[in-house]
């Protein structure tokens, strides 16, 4: 809770804090209760708290709690009820011999009745692993199941209570406390000096592979490993089936692999087996991107770091930057250092066909698509690996796009249904996300224009797609600032350019400029607080200075009638922190300017066909005479949704009997709506049967974004069988408009239930 506040650069609501922390509201003020107490013991300011706006640290709270909490002694530190499972877990899976519950509730520190409770709820847990854990009064607890599934699970535990940011912390902290409570073996994980071999390792075999990993990435194998290489010591292997190995031979991963795996043998004094070879295989297959390379098959190519130098030296990043602009399609194309294989081309192709369904069910066309379609395989070519091995990442800011970017969320849900196909399983919500980040930080792409140019960098442990959609929201959210550099927190500690402002999702040690630590994806009371802390400190610099807004200067002027000011400046500066906190929490259940689908589908502009139309051709033009009719779009407008299907064939077709026609808002978009027409008797828009279309949309978005909450909710309407037949079947025009309101009551439920 400290860590949200110290994070924080202004208030941060209890409403915030209960979600963060999935705790109840009572449990917030108890715990700051407890907080206070804590910091006035060791005197410092307690927290501040003011009504409609939240809590906040005072400045002298904010400048001593780094030095304070390195002091934290393991007993001072109480565990939530995630993290004691967490811990539990990891106990389970790294001591070679069964653990016993007293053992569980001393590391812990709580009582023997909290530890069975804890493992109960484990239990659960582990059960969606496959797992099971056995008891016994002598032996204890351990855990049974697949070798494949433990790691998984060991995995899954450890990124809950392991992140970038407190790596370093955490190892001192475990290592300490560990020792203390179970002395007689301690904890596997890296001290200093295997922590950099670790990290040598890794950076030798993204170089032999031509790779470059996100940090997150390079942090989350150097945290596995040492586990991993523990359960391996105890005998504890996994194992592969023959065909599966022979496939992971042939990937060049394999022989990078190789050399991990020789070099974690040394240092762990452990010999890697096949499987485990085919294994570690497995998760650098999977492993999220920041960039491809050539690889370094000689092994003397220079390290990341002096290639970054020399090219920063000769000014090369900024010509790559500006040649991506002007000419994308004279990059070299992601996976051109893998060898041209009939996977390459057949992930190549898949990419395409998940940009094409997106834009059929967004009803858009994406610009720059050659150099989208390249990003994109980026992050397609691991995910495919992650997916098919069972080895998914937890997306961090999943409950986010699933609320804030539902209609993005919603169409990604269904345009990855070709990667579904091919792979035989579904895609989980959390690589879900990541895919709607790029398809929604490709949308909100736009140049803005400077009002007053300020540099600024942004440094994001994500990945590329979680960085780029950052940036777009913090170019929109403050038109004044150039973003100067994208850095990776491994690329930042090497960084030295001058900037006014840095934005990083991770707390940064060394900074020669203001840092606000924000989320990757911002709420609105995210960007609020945002724009008030960082005008406030551009101000004092020079910055803009329209900082206060009119409420808070009448607001002044009141005060002054009844109180005497004595610091006008520091009243305004308080008084609009506030304001913009208050205006952050009021409700906002739709996105302004984004019609809901009973908004852009009037009982005006649904008809039924009394005759069947001639052909397809003449069923799009009936279909879109209400649009034309009420003026939101042309004639013209009409032919190019014809013209589209000539051209592209049946692609409009996006559900059994349900079509969507579109084409781009130039040609001829005054507005944004749609229009419906239901042919009883069908119309084909192909020779072969599942082209057979019963209900025609006409779809018209004058800035091709005004339009995604309608079809988000027309696509979860569609979901549902019954709702396609009363769509294509209708009793009556009535009924059809029944249908649509119905649709936009649940979603916007649907809203309210997550805004609460």
């Amino acid at each position: 809770m400290l860590a949200l506040l110290q994070e924080s650069p202004g208030y941060v609501t209890a409403e915030k804090l209960m979600e963060e922390l999935q705790v109840s509201r009572r449990t917030v003020y108890y715990d700051m209760e407890k907080i206070n107490e804590w910091l006035r013991g060791n005197g410092l300011e307690p927290v501040e708290y003011v009504r409609r706006a939240g809590f906040r640290l005072t400045e002298s709270c904010r400048a001593g709690l780094p030095e304070l909490a390195a002091r934290v002694r393991p007993y001072e530190y109480v565990w939530s009820p995630k993290e004691r499972k967490a811990w539990m877990a990891l106990l389970l899976f790294a001591r070679s011999e069964p653990v016993h519950v007293q053992d569980m509730a001393d590391f812990l520190q709580v009582s023997r009745v909290t530890a069975l409770q804890d493992m109960k709820r484990l239990k659960e847990e582990l059960a969606a692993f496959r797992l099971s854990v056995t008891a016994d009064r002598k032996a204890g607890y351990a855990a049974a199941g697949e070798e494949g599934d433990k790691r998984k699970a060991l995995a899954h535990y450890l990124s809950q209570l392991l992140t970038p940011a407190n790596w370093k912390r955490f190892t001192e902290q475990v290592q300490g406390a560990v020792r203390s409570s179970l002395a007689d073996r301690p904890f596997p994980l890296p001290d200093e000096a295997q922590s950099a071999e670790l990290h040598r390792l890794v950076a030798a075999c993204e170089r032999s592979l031509g790779m470059e990993f996100t940090d997150e990435m390079v942090f989350t194998l150097t945290s596995r490993l040492p586990l991993f290489a523990a359960r391996l010591r105890q005998g504890k292997t996994v194992k592969l089936d023959e065909d599966e190995k022979a496939t992971l031979r042939r990937m060049p991963e394999y022989q990078g692999a190789k050399r991990l795996a020789a070099g974690l043998g040394e240092l762990y004094r452990v010999e890697f087996p096949e499987d485990e070879v085919c294994y570690l295989t497995m998760h650098l297959l999977g492993a999220r991107l920041n960039r491809l390379g050539e690889p370094d098959t000689e092994g003397e190519a220079e390290s990341r770091d002096e290639r970054r130098d020399r090219r920063h030296a000769e000014g090369q990043d900024e010509r790559d930057e500006h040649n991506r602009r002007e000419a994308p399609e004279s990059r070299n194309k992601p996976g051109d250092a893998f060898p041209s294989n009939g996977e390459t081309a057949a992930l190549r192709e898949l990419t395409a066909r998940l940009v094409d369904r997106f834009e059929q069910l967004a009803c858009l066309f994406f610009e720059k698509r050659a150099e989208l379609e390249e990003q994109l395989f980026l992050h397609l070519k691991p995910a495919y690996y992650r997916i098919k091995y069972g080895l998914e990442v937890e997306h961090p800011m999943l409950d986010t796009m699933r609320t804030k970017y539902r209609d993005v969320f919603e169409l990604t849900r269904k345009a990855v249904q070709p990667l579904e196909e091919k792979l035989g399983k579904p895609v989980s919500d959390d690589e879900t996300a990541f895919f709607a980040m790029h398809f929604g930080g490709w949308m909100r792409r736009q140049n803005a224009v400077p009002v007053r140019r300020r540099r600024a960098a942004i440094v994001c442990v994500n990945g590329v797609s979680t960085s780029r959609m950052l940036r777009i929201q913090l170019e929109a959210l403050f038109p004044y600032l150039d973003i100067v550099a994208v850095l990776s927190l491994r690329e930042y500690e090497k960084f030295r350019r001058p900037v006014d402002v840095l934005f990083s999702t991770v707390q940064l040690q060394r900074a020669d400029a203001p840092v606000f630590v924000v989320n990757a994806v911002l709420s609105d009371r995210d960007k609020a607080q945002l724009l008030h802390e960082v005008n406030r400190r551009l101000e004092a610099g020079g910055g803009p200075a329209d900082m206060h807004s009119p409420p808070v200067a009448g607001m002044i002027e009141l005060i002054k009638r009844y109180a005497v000011v004595t610091d006008e400046a520091g009243l305004a500066d308080a008084l609009s922190g506030y304001w913009a906190a208050a205006k952050a929490n009021k409700p906002d259940y739709a996105e302004p300017g984004k019609p809901s689908l009973a908004d852009a589908l009037p009982a005006s502009r649904i008809r039924i066909a009394e005759a069947p139309p001639d052909d397809w051709r003449r069923a799009i033009r009936m279909a879109a005479e209400p649009l034309v009719e009420e003026g939101l779009v042309e004639l013209r407008y009409v032919e190019a949704m014809i013209g589209k299907v000539n051209k592209l064939g049946p692609y409009i077709v996006v559900a059994p009997e349900v079509a969507i026609a579109h084409a781009k808002p130039e040609e001829g978009v005054h507005g944004t709506g749609m229009s419906l027409l239901v042919v009883p008797e069908g119309v084909a828009f192909s020779p072969e049967p599942k082209h057979r279309v019963r209900a025609l949309f006409a779809l018209a978005s004058d800035d091709g974004e005004s339009h995604l909450r309608a079809l988000s909710e027309l696509t979860i309407l569609l979901r549902k069988e019954e709702n396609r037949t009363a769509l294509t079947r209708p009793e009556s025009a009535a009924s059809l408009q029944t249908l649509i309101e119905r649709s936009a009551d649940t979603a916007t439920n649907r809203e309210r239930g997550d805004s609460a």
